[in-house]
């Protein structure tokens, strides 16, 4: 209920970026395949920016979470 479009847009940017980084420069993180840091980015960053967002209002949570 408290992810917002500011989490959505940095974790997508970042994680592409990221992506990008890793495969062009061929960096290897602990053996493992390279969507699996960016996966890790990307949560954490999605996290910090919904943090850090405007907070959705009441109207959008009671569409998407209110099953009463």
């Amino acid at each position: 209920k408290r992810a917002n479009a500011t989490g959505a847009l940095l974790s997508m940017i970042f994680g592409i970026l990221f992506f990008l980084y890793l495969t062009i420069f061929k960096v290897n993180v602990f053996g493992m395949h390279h969507i699996v840091p960016v996966i890790s980015l990307n949560i954490f960053i999605f996290i910090i920016g919904s943090l850090l967002g405007k907070k959705v209002d009441n109207e959008t949570i009671n569409t998407f979470f209110n099953f009463d």
